[in-house]
């Protein structure tokens, strides 16, 4: 099994959370922003097509080998923290 981890700051332009891994697996994603929902999608994800994830809260997405996800906010400096976890 191999982990990665990391945290970034979200802002207005879309930005990349995990780094593709060559095994599909489970990316684990919390909005660490007490105010504001952060969204998540492909590279073109935007605050009107992103999946929400709410202040302080988390998901699990499975994805494919090679698949990365992005981020974007409606405000800068916004915190999203993750875990890419494949087999």
């Amino acid at each position: 099994m191999s982990i990665t981890q990391g945290q970034v700051a979200v802002g207005t332009a879309a930005v990349q959370l995990n780094n593709p891994q060559a095994m599909p697996g489970i990316v684990h994603i919390t909005n660490q922003d007490n105010t504001d929902t952060v969204f998540v999608g492909r590279a073109a994800v935007t605050t009107s097509n992103g999946h929400g994830i709410l202040k302080s809260d988390s998901i699990d997405l499975q994805i494919f080998a090679d698949q990365v996800l992005y981020a974007i906010s409606t405000k800068g400096g916004h915190t999203v923290s993750w875990l890419h976890i494949t087999p």
